[in-house]
């Protein structure tokens, strides 16, 4: 968890997740080990408000369940069902570009770099670049 993450900042962020999820804005999904139930992580669905044909994956791993492919199953769990199920017909993650493990979770699961994007995303008040990985429904591992 960030630093300074108190239990009332958890409890409003289920809250907001909920109210994503009921809107159909939004799937906020924990990762947790399929045989202890501990919560490793998370994997987030994110609908574009413009087209729902049109998705974000985002995704956090605690440091202790890396390298074990957790994350990378969870993402090729939730692209399948994005595209099967909803119609997604294209997925999009965005990394920072030093986020090496973060990349490569991406492209263990069947997306595709395909630029970088300079200042897309403000982060602690400063400009950060991203990759742009995407995954069509074309695309799709069988």
């Amino acid at each position: 968890m960030p630093t300074g993450y108190t239990e009332s900042m958890a409890r409003a962020r289920v809250a907001e997740a909920e109210a994503d999820r009921q809107a159909g804005r939004a799937l906020v999904l924990s990762v947790v080990d399929a045989e202890t139930d501990d919560v490793l992580g998370a994997c987030d669905l994110r609908l574009a408000a413009n087209d729902p044909h049109h998705a974000e994956i985002a995704y956090m791993l605690a440091a202790q369940a890396r390298g074990r492919g957790v994350m990378t199953q969870a993402v090729k769990l939730v692209s399948r069902w994005a595209i099967q199920e909803l119609g997604v017909a294209h997925i999009e993650i965005f990394a920072h570009p030093e986020n090496l493990p973060s990349i490569a979770v991406a492209e263990r699961a069947g997306f595709t770099r395909e630029s970088l994007l300079p200042g897309y995303r403000v982060k602690k008040g400063r400009r950060e670049d991203r990759i742009v990985l995407s995954l069509t429904a074309s695309g799709l591992w069988s």
